[in-house]
């Protein structure tokens, strides 16, 4: 078993001597700008770093690939049948699986009108 050391007044990873927290301010890893929505929105709407919760119809499988529903509105907490978790990621779109049953991700192209867009998926 390790022990782990600190010394007051010094950053714990580098030694750098400071006056408050655990860590310098080069050792302190940088705050993201982003994490979950403020309000509702479409998922076509979302931008680079949003997350947000969805209904399970918004997620299908077609053609080998996994889609969503640019339409589908993504809240910022889950409630109701907003249960599957979405986030914009490095220009792609991801699903939580430990959000939504594979069971529940619908096979083929669902029937929406030509002007729906639909963004291709991975599931994390």
């Amino acid at each position: 078993m390790s022990t782990i050391v600190f010394q007051k007044g010094k950053c714990l990873n580098c030694d750098t001597p400071i006056s408050t927290g655990i860590l310098c301010s080069t050792c302190t890893p940088p705050a993201p700008t982003k994490t979950v929505l403020l309000r509702e929105v479409m998922i076509s709407e979302m931008q680079e770093g949003d997350s947000g919760f969805t209904e399970e119809y918004a997620v299908f499988e077609a053609d080998s690939q996994l889609f969503l529903i640019g339409s589908a509105r993504i809240a910022p907490q889950s409630e109701g049948y907003k249960t599957t978790r979405v986030r914009l990621r490095k220009g792609r779109f991801e699903v939580d699986s430990q959000t939504i049953d594979r069971d529940d991700i619908w096979l083929g192209w669902p029937n929406m009108g030509e002007e729906t867009k639909f963004f291709v998926a991975k599931l994390v």
